[in-house]
């Protein structure tokens, strides 16, 4: 999953290696629809171009709410950027992840949330600089042979969240 600015580094990596990433993988590509980077466009011009591995790359501008969870639940692995939001999720869906934290946040909250799901033995974490097809390809077969914790996350956080507020 990538889509705002900060994920350009990693949609050049799915780029980069894309037929190869396909002999080992479906790909549900969130590119983004910045007009700077340009690389949705990009997406559907190697999309074009895939031939009989192209039943097995869908490259997708934004993926909204309402569409998130089919993705998600016929998912296996997760690669991304480790904001909060995303990393809660894929805690509560016990979904795998090689996450790539973006390095320029305020107090390094992605590299924590990353670590998190590291410590949950859910995720393993690739620095930017050093995401390569090999780094990659290395990750997912530790993953593989990772059995993720269990957790004690809270699934109806709004209610307990109005409890809080509304019961004081």
């Amino acid at each position: 999953m990538g889509g705002k600015l900060g994920a350009h580094v990693l949609n050049q990596f799915i780029f980069t290696h894309l037929p190869q990433l396909l002999n080992h993988f479906n790909i549900i590509h969130q590119t983004g629809t910045s007009s700077l980077t340009m690389d949705r466009e990009k997406s559907l011009a190697l999309l074009d171009s895939l031939g009989s591995l192209s039943d097995s790359y869908l490259p997708l501008g934004y993926i909204s709410e309402a569409q998130i969870g089919k993705y998600f639940k016929n998912a296996s692995l997760y690669l991304g950027r480790s904001g909060g939001h995303i990393c809660y999720e894929l805690l509560l869906l016990r979904l795998k992840a090689v996450l790539v934290p973006l390095t320029t946040t305020h107090a390094q909250e992605q590299l924590q949330n990353a670590q998190i799901l590291v410590d949950y033995d859910q995720a393993v974490i690739i620095d930017q600089f050093a995401l390569s097809l090999s780094s990659f390809m290395t990750a997912t077969s530790k993953l593989g042979r990772m059995h993720p914790r269990d957790h004690n996350l809270a699934l109806n956080a709004t209610e307990s969240i109005y409890h809080d507020i509304f019961t004081v």
